[in-house]
């Protein structure tokens, strides 16, 4: 009997899943929505800005916040449908925006796609930040190029994708990369035709476009251009321009001309507070070929630390490495050995700082020049740094007291090992040992009885450079 009801219900189940499904395309067809109006938020919000960006009303923004734009994306959606035009999403807006969209834009999930190589709203990373670059490139206005797929990056891509005879779709699929790739490749011209950056007017006071926009996006992450990114070439955009000429060797005219494109789409361009190429404040990272090597591979703009937070001084060793999505600092970490702390070389999402005494000890460098680092240099490779805010010891000498850390420490504990007063590891940590070494050596050079390194100190051990 049991095994007959067991039986009996199974088949209900199945029955009622059979209904269940048979009974779905009706009530899709009879859906009532919620409706939408300034001030809602949520994934429903989401998909209305993507179907209203799918048709070429802008909402300024696909972020599920039903803002000023979204609104006026909407009352431009229903007057154009013949609709009242009140700037609500409610059943009959939304019932026929989503039947022009084929219903995709009516899913709360985006668009799965079977293809991994696909890049979409949301994403992010280095993938990001190329598909951003070669946008821009081609003179497609991203927002900025730092590796997040927003709304900006989306109409990017719509753009191209329009202008390409590509399904508009906003989606980074194979097609669309392949071809995005292949356009911004032919822009950079061995023949020197054209411009690494893929823009070709020099622009002049007054002038306005998307190429304005991308120049200003640039000389904002290199720390020249303070003001509005407005596409507008006037008197903010030519003093910035006129500066970065200034500091990285170029015609100075305030035009951004083939040569000043060149140069500020350079992995090499100096950023403002840097000196440039005579610099000695170690805004600059030199790779060498080979450990005794002399010959100059590489040369990458970076950021160093503050004056509180100086970035070690000395010979250090690369111990450690990572790669993915670091937040802020990038996607690269190069590990070094320093003893008294934390301390490597890494990306940053604040592009304006390299160039500047800036970090807090570690070496920033722009992200797509930490990547290319990080793939040529390998774990065990020496790294040299030299300078920061301090520049040598003979410039600069930092007081010390018990529990500093810095490279400062480790030269007082070499020097006091060469003169017989300290026995431990020169690890560049003010602790127990140090200071007891500190202290006999004060009282047998006749210097108050203190346990702190001041100027007479380093001057009675003879302690001038680094060692």
């Amino acid at each position: 009997m049991r095994a007959f009801l067991r039986a009996l219900s199974f088949r209900m189940l199945a029955l009622a899943l059979i209904l269940t499904l048979l009974a779905a395309p009706q009530a899709l067809a009879a859906t009532k929505y919620t409706t939408l109006e300034f001030g809602s938020r949520g994934s429903d919000v989401l998909q209305l800005q993507k179907a209203l960006l799918e048709l070429g009303f802008n909402p300024n923004g696909t972020d599920g916040k039903f803002g000023r734009g979204t609104e006026t994306a909407v009352k431009a959606y229903q007057a154009a449908r013949g609709l009242e035009a009140d700037g609500k999403a409610g059943t009959l807006t939304l019932t026929k925006l989503y039947a022009e969209t084929d219903g995709q834009s009516a899913t709360v999930t985006t668009p799965v796609t079977t293809n991994p190589n696909t890049l979409k709203y949301g994403d992010s990373g280095s993938r990001v930040t190329e598909l951003q670059t070669a946008l821009v490139k081609l003179g497609y206005n991203t927002n900025g190029v730092d590796g997040r797929f927003g709304a900006g990056t989306q109409r990017a891509v719509i753009s191209f994708q329009k202008d390409n005879g590509l399904e508009a779709d906003g989606l980074a699929g194979t097609k669309t990369l392949e071809l995005l790739y292949k356009k911004a490749d032919g822009t950079s011209s061995s023949s020197g035709s054209g411009t690494s950056s893929g823009l070709t007017r020099t622009l002049r006071r007054g002038y306005t476009g998307d190429d304005v926009i991308t120049v200003q996006q640039r000389l904002k992450e290199l720390g020249y251009y303070t003001g509005s990114i407005d596409g507008v070439y006037g008197s903010g955009s030519i003093a910035a321009a006129t500066a970065f000429q200034k500091n990285n060797g170029l015609k100075v005219d305030g035009l951004t001309g083939q040569s000043t494109y060149a140069a500020l789409f350079s992995s090499s361009a100096v950023a403002a507070g840097s000196s440039g190429s005579s610099s000695s404040s170690g805004a600059y990272v030199k790779l060498k070929s080979g450990d005794k090597g002399t010959e100059v591979k590489k040369r990458y703009a970076v950021a160093t630390g503050t004056g509180d937070t100086p970035s070690p001084i000395g010979t250090f060793r690369v111990t450690s490495r990572f790669a993915g999505d670091l937040g802020g600092f990038g996607t690269r970490f190069l590990g070094l050995n320093v003893p008294w702390g934390q301390f490597g070389i890494h990306g940053t999402n604040k592009p304006g700082s390299i160039g500047s005494n800036a970090s807090h000890g570690c070496i920033r460098m722009y992200v797509r020049d930490s990547e290319e680092l990080y793939g040529l240099v390998p774990n065990g490779a020496k790294v040299v740094i030299q300078g920061g805010p301090y520049g040598q010891l003979d410039s600069y000498l930092r007081h010390l007291i018990p529990g500093d850390r810095s490279s400062h420490v480790a030269a007082v504990q070499r020097r006091l090992t060469v003169l017989g007063y300290y026995t431990g590891q020169a690890d560049g940590i003010y602790g127990r040992g140090t200071q007891a070494a500190v202290t006999r050596a004060r009282k047998d050079l006749g210097l108050p009885a203190l346990d702190a390194v001041d100027e007479a100190f380093y001057r009675a051990i003879g302690l001038i450079l680094f060692e």
